[in-house]
């Protein structure tokens, strides 16, 4: 970005109700963001929500450029609009954000296993399209992007339960694009762990936490696999 849109975007950013339709949430580890000036949210465990902006909408060929949004943007909208200091609302509206900015998919290997498949999560070819005994799916995005974040989005993690026929299932974040998950009748979080932990160590340390985590669609609570007193509700 060149000075005149580093002011622009500036501008853009500096009352809520302009900003608001481009704020939407990262996944992040909170050991990487909790010394810096990030606005973040401990989710459970090391994984933590992270404020960011779309700071240039994308042409056709053009890759989406982000930026985070610092502390001083959020303690602004907070004081012009006098709420407290926790900024929930601000989380809320992200969570939302991303969910219409990236739509949600469910992937997974096909019948053949010649390819992976990505089909929107309430299409109904998604059960039918499971490989048989592969009680597995992969949460992202339509382009792939920030896919791994479309977990908090109440709901996905509940049609992931329907899909897979289970109440409770096991969350791997891959990295902040994907999250796979487990029905947790057919893996323990140990399994779970050491696939993302092989990942880890293979293709790079790409994953955002190696702590596994567990969703209940019962009382919609995730936390941790190995606490789940402690976590967040995603109603």
């Amino acid at each position: 970005m060149n000075e005149r849109e580093k002011v622009q975007l500036a501008m853009a950013l500096e009352h809520y109700s302009d900003a608001k339709p481009r704020v939407f949430v990262k996944l992040r580890n909170v050991n990487e963001v909790r010394d810096q000036n990030y606005v973040y949210r401990v989710i459970a465990g090391d994984l933590a929500m992270v404020l960011y902006a779309i700071a240039e909408y994308p042409t056709e060929d053009d890759a989406l450029a982000t930026v985070r949004i610092t502390k001083e943007y959020v303690e602004g909208w907070a004081w012009l609009m006098d709420l407290e200091a926790n900024h929930s609302l601000f989380f809320n509206n992200a969570v939302w954000n991303t969910a219409t900015l990236f739509h949600p998919v469910f992937a997974f290997i096909d019948k053949q296993n010649t390819s992976i498949k990505r089909l929107e999560m309430y299409d109904p070819r998604v059960k039918n399209e499971l490989t048989s005994g592969l009680d597995m799916i992969v949460v992202t995005s339509h382009t792939g992007f920030n896919g791994a974040a479309l977990v908090l989005v109440p709901g996905v993690l509940d049609r992931a339960c329907e899909v897979l026929d289970c109440d409770a299932i096991f969350v791997g974040v891959i990295d902040q694009n994907a999250a796979v998950v487990h029905s947790v009748e057919s893996v323990t979080p140990d399994a779970v762990a050491e696939s993302m932990a092989f990942a880890d160590d293979t293709c790079g340390p790409a994953t955002v936490s190696r702590q596994v985590f567990r969703y209940d669609r019962r009382d919609r609570f995730f936390s941790t696999a190995d606490d789940t007193s402690q976590g967040m509700s995603l109603a």
